[in-house]
């Protein structure tokens, strides 16, 4: 489908979730997700998207105007970084101050949504050179003494981030198999990486959903090995568990997950302590049950038996440590310091966790990770250790850089020392031959 006929339809569903049909505040959040996942699968310009938008705000209609304000708002968070840029655009911005200085006057509601989200956005885009434009304009209309709502707390800016397709990358030859392209071979880009193939090293087509794309799009071998990872030689355990009810079958995997995912949390609300004051009361402990019988991946089923047996065995540890007879002063343990940057167990047990659960989530439905809490918090564990990876990285680039600069000096010296050998050789050579 090319840009234009996408664009089209783009226009089309703007105007039907902004529909003047539709009732005083109600919102159609199925298509509203929809147009979001045009815009972050790079179906349409996001230049054209934002265009729409715009062209929807300056209708007269003051119920399109605040449909149309939280499609945008929707598309902030769920568009991906090409469309922010559009949104903190001067054209797009400068659009909605023109709305709130209309002379004509403007709607109380339309006023209200338009401050709230210049100031929301100017708190989100803090910081990003890209999307300062805002924060401009809002200090400009506070000067100006247009009232803001009440003070907000620093909004993280996880809260936009969403996964969209990469920028594809420029190469002449294949970045798998070398082969230089020509006019015969083809150039072909994978929509999952981004990166330059021919036609025999992606010749494959899946849909992409965690991109928004759910039509199957080209991706390369390697992408598609990674997405079809599930080996092929259970066929006749997968055979076994089709012939269950399908019913049966997907209430007992929410169970599982439902219940691996409340050891997790209870697990990691605990303290972290290695003895207790006083044992606590023996209770009747459930048993091991295998969360994965119906789980059709042998890697999703060793991983959360790994972790519920690890948690099992961390809580029978808690309870058989003997209490300490008495406190004797003692000069304190020197233990070994681990680096600060450092993952510990707990944490990538979450993250294996959360992914899991994640992948199990149905693709068609991307709203569902909105309805359970639990799911919530975890990923709230999880995207608190963002810093630590940020960290990691930087570590990792600066290892990498000097290792880098070792390996040409070394480089150097081996081209240096083979010169002389060379040269010492050519030397004997010629001494003999006279």
């Amino acid at each position: 489908m090319s840009w234009f006929s996408s664009a089209g339809v783009l226009d089309e569903q703007i105007e039907r979730a902004t529909s003047e049909s539709l009732p005083n505040g109600e919102v159609d959040l199925a298509l509203n997700l929809e147009i979001c996942d045009m815009i972050r699968s790079k179906s349409v310009p996001a230049k054209d998207a934002m265009r729409s938008l715009k062209k929807r705000l300056n209708h007269k209609n003051p119920n399109v105007q605040l449909l149309t304000l939280k499609l945008t708002d929707a598309c902030v968070k769920n568009g991906g970084y090409h469309f922010l840029m559009e949104v903190a655009s001067r054209e797009f911005v400068d659009n909605l101050v023109s709305i709130l200085k209309n002379p004509g006057g403007v709607n109380n509601d339309v006023k209200a949504m338009i401050l709230e989200l210049i100031q929301t956005w100017a708190s989100v885009f803090d910081g990003q050179m890209q999307l300062q434009y805002v924060g401009t304009v809002y200090k400009e209309l506070k000067s100006q003494g247009f009232q803001f709502p009440e003070a907000i707390t620093k909004v993280s800016t996880t809260f936009i981030d969403s996964s969209a397709p990469p920028d594809w990358t420029d190469s002449e030859v294949c970045m798998r198999c070398r082969t230089p392209f020509s006019f015969t071979n083809r150039k072909h880009h994978c929509r999952n990486c981004g990166n330059a193939f021919d036609q025999n090293c992606s010749s494959k087509s899946i849909p992409l959903p965690h991109l928004g794309i759910t039509q199957p799009v080209r991706v390369c071998d390697s992408c598609y090995a990674l997405k079809h990872k599930a080996p092929h030689k259970h066929h006749r355990h997968k055979s076994e568990d089709k012939k269950k009810s399908a019913t049966t079958l997907t209430s007992e995997e929410d169970d599982d997950l439902k219940r691996a995912l409340r050891m997790s949390l209870e697990e990691s609300k605990q303290p972290m302590s290695g003895f207790t004051a006083s044992p606590p009361p023996v209770q009747a402990k459930p048993e091991l049950k295998s969360l994965t019988t119906d789980y059709e991946d042998p890697d999703i089923k060793a991983a959360i038996e790994a972790s519920l047996r690890d948690m099992e065995e961390q809580k029978k540890a808690k309870e058989s440590a003997p209490a300490p007879e008495e406190p004797r002063p003692a000069a304190p343990a020197v233990q070994a310091v681990p680096p600060p940057n450092q993952l510990s167990l707990k944490d990538i047990e979450n993250i294996n966790l959360f992914s899991i659960l994640v992948d199990h989530l149905p693709a068609d439905n991307p709203s569902a990770i909105l309805r359970d809490p639990k799911l919530q918090e975890l990923y709230d564990n999880v995207t608190s250790l963002r810093p630590k990876f940020s960290r990691n990285v930087v570590e990792s680039i600066g290892k990498y850089d000097a290792l880098l600069e070792m390996y040409q000096k070394l480089s150097t010296a081996m081209r240096y020392y083979d010169q002389m050998l060379e040269a010492r050789l050519g030397y004997a050579a010629y001494g003999r031959h006279y």
